[in-house]
Formats: C-alpha cells, sequence, structure tokens
C-alpha cells in the first residue's frame, strides 16, 4: 500500500516538475499580430530555437488580446509596447510624437542603448522578465481624404488607432479624432466612412490590405512602434538556468529579425502600395517640424505619466 501511495504522489507531481525546469513542458506565446503578418519569421525562429534547445513545445496563440497584465494570460507574449499604455502608460516613451529624428538614432538610443534597459526596467516592475526588444517601424498616417502635408490637413479627420495607444492623443494634439478599433474591424470602418484613415507601420498597412481602399499615405515617421518579447516572472523563476539562456537567446535572434524584416521589407511594402495608385508622399524638414511643434504639448501631458527620468534617458528634457 505504501509502495502504491509514493507511486500515486510521484505521478500527481509530474506536471508541476515539468513545469520547473523540467523538460517537455509546453510553452503558449501569445503574439499581438495575426499568422501571416510580418512578425511571421520572428514568432518561427522562436519558436524553432527553442524547440530544438530546450525540447519544449512551443504553442502559439495569433491575434492575442493583450489581456490585463504585461504576460497577458500566456507564458510568454510578443507585443508593441504601445499596446501595454493602460497598464503601464511610461512604456511608451519611445513612441512620443517626433522623439527620434531616424532609424539610426533607433538604434542608438533605443534598441542598442540606454533606452532598451530603462525599458526593460519597467516591464520587470510590472510581473515579467523582458527577454528582448525589436522594432515594427515608423507609424505613418494613410487617409482617403486628401494629402497629409500640414496640422491644418487633419483637422476634423476621424482616423483608426490601436486601442488604448498613444497614437489616441497625439492625433488629438493635431485637431484629428483618434478611433480605438481592432485590426479586424478597420476595412470595414473604411469602407463604410466611419473612419477616414489609419495611422499605422507600413509594413501593417501592406499586410491588412487596406491600402487598396485610401488614395494617400504620408511618411511622416511620427512614433515609433517598439515590440518586446517578455515572459510571465512565475514562469521564468520557475525555468533552470540553462533554459533561461536558451529563451533569451532564441528571443534576441527572433526579435533581430523581426526589426530587420520590418526595414528591409518596408521598400517591398511602398513600392506594391504605389503601384496600386496610392499617392505616396515624404514630408520635408521644414513639415516635420510643424508637426512636431504642434504635437509638442503632449510631453507635458504625459510628464507625470512617464517621469522625467525616462524622458531623460531618451533625450528628452524639460525646461
Amino acid at each position: 500500500m505504501k509502495r502504491m501511495i509514493a507511486a500515486l504522489l510521484a505521478l500527481s507531481l509530474l506536471p508541476v516538475l515539468s513545469g520547473c525546469g523540467g523538460h517537455g513542458r509546453e510553452l503558449r506565446l501569445y503574439v499581438g499580430a495575426p499568422e501571416g503578418s510580418g512578425w511571421q519569421q520572428a514568432v518561427e525562429t522562436f519558436q524553432e530555437e527553442v524547440e530544438a534547445s530546450t525540447k519544449r513545445k512551443v504553442r502559439v496563440e495569433w491575434d492575442a488580446p493583450a489581456g490585463d497584465s504585461i504576460p497577458g494570460g500566456g507564458d510568454l507574449v510578443l507585443r508593441a509596447l504601445s499596446d501595454w499604455q493602460g497598464i503601464a502608460p511610461e512604456l511608451s516613451v519611445a513612441s512620443m510624437p517626433w522623439l527620434f529624428s531616424g532609424y539610426a538614432e533607433v538604434e542608438r538610443v533605443l534598441l542598442e542603448g540606454p533606452g532598451k534597459e530603462a525599458l526593460f526596467q519597467r516591464v520587470r516592475d510590472h510581473g515579467a522578465e523582458p527577454l528582448a526588444l525589436g522594432g515594427n517601424g515608423f507609424r505613418q498616417i494613410a487617409n482617403d481624404r486628401r494629402p497629409v502635408l500640414s496640422p491644418a490637413d487633419l483637422q476634423g479627420m476621424r482616423v483608426r488607432v490601436p486601442d488604448g495607444s498613444v497614437s489616441y492623443d497625439i492625433l488629438r494634439c493635431l485637431g484629428a479624432e483618434g478611433v480605438p478599433l481592432d485590426r479586424d474591424q478597420v476595412l470595414d470602418a473604411l469602407l463604410d466612412e466611419s473612419v477616414d484613415g489609419e495611422e499605422v507601420p507600413v509594413g501593417e498597412l501592406r499586410d491588412a490590405g487596406t491600402y487598396r481602399v485610401q488614395r494617400y499615405l504620408t511618411l511622416w515617421d511620427c512614433s515609433y512602434d517598439p515590440v518586446c518579447l517578455a515572459v510571465s516572472q512565475e514562469v521564468w523563476d520557475a525555468l533552470d538556468p540553462d533554459t533561461q539562456t536558451a529563451l533569451r537567446s532564441a528571443a534576441e535572434h527572433a526579435c533581430a529579425a523581426q526589426t530587420s524584416a520590418s526595414l528591409t521589407g518596408q521598400e517591398a511594402a511602398l513600392s506594391e502600395i504605389r503601384a496600386s495608385g496610392v499617392a505616396v508622399t515624404s514630408l520635408d524638414e521644414a513639415q516635420t517640424a510643424a508637426f512636431r511643434a504642434a504635437a509638442a504639448p503632449l510631453y507635458r501631458e504625459w510628464r507625470d505619466r512617464i517621469g522625467d527620468d525616462l524622458f531623460a534617458v531618451f533625450g528628452y528634457t524639460f525646461d
């Protein structure tokens, strides 16, 4: 009888042991983008490397909701940092309007510089271990009413923005109305004219196909769209050091692939968009300066939510 009880007890502990660093436990990766999007390569890279090095299966949940915590109900999550504004508004700092002058500054300050660790610490403060940081490119603005060359061109426009993102406030500062909609609602909203346009990275615009019902695209490089791959602190703490190392390495490779794909794929996406008849315009320095000045009050509005110290890491100081 004692041997039977011991055997039953051992069997009952197997799921617990496998979840605490042993092999065989399935990991759930929640992805804040649809399958087949520009994030596909990053997800496949991570999945393949983790499964090869740890013998754990990675189950991917595509287009997963953000949830009420950074892990979002899964073990791991790959999302734009702006998706967590409601939980951690300070993570929106890298998406503030015209914070970066271009991709070189993004790489120097954010992806390879002090901004990365500063954001990682904020993610840890909210119950997750950040594994790697990537980027989805700059967010641009498309619409079906008129070319957007100055803040005056946005007056009265209704523009789709991700739910809960800083983009809503950016457009308000510029005289437009941000309309929070899920990605799968955008095409219908454009067709029934309940929105005039959308604020979106070029790759996402191409992947969703919504450029086909819009006539104008302005490359204004307003806000950068950082992406983070993180794991819940509870899961992270239960993993053995070798598995932790393997997950971080796979995440870094995945995010590097995603960032590279967003950059290299942008020209191909723009070629496809131009070929469809969309008028694509890039702002010059004077035009950008006018937008930057119009959006400047937003920094003071967000000062308390982000904090002077974090703004300073990204090179922005208040008078």
